[in-house]
């Protein structure tokens, strides 16, 4: 299987394998998953906080400013003061990464998000 190297691509995969799998319309499912990606985007930006049960939990915290190194030079960076996105896995997440048991939220069936060769 060969990995999937940007976004676009990701997000086509996502539309063929649902779309295979629910025998749905290409193009409007593309629009779908665009409008969900979308609204999830929105309420990371606005609400600073999202929870997906099973998945996980994005939340955006504030990181002050401070001095850091480059790592092959050495020489003190100074990184300004930012919002960064966190990511903490669910507990279906955290088991299906581990490979333990776990039967939430499966389709039915073997289901990939990378491309066939």
């Amino acid at each position: 299987m060969a990995q999937v190297r940007d976004r676009a691509a990701y997000n086509r995969t996502i539309v063929r394998v649902v779309g295979e799998e629910l025998d749905l319309d290409p193009k409007m499912l593309q629009a779908v998953v665009q409008m969900i990606l979308d609204e999830l985007l929105d309420t990371i930006a606005s609400e600073r906080r999202l929870e997906l049960a099973g998945f996980g939990v994005f939340e955006v915290t504030y990181r002050t400013a401070r001095t850091a190194r480059n790592p092959h030079s050495g020489e003190a960076v100074e990184v300004p003061e930012q919002h960064v996105v966190t990511f903490s896995p669910g507990k279906e997440l955290h088991q299906r990464i581990n490979g333990e048991a776990g039967n939430y939220f499966r389709l039915p069936g073997p289901v990939t998000f990378y491309d066939q060769p």
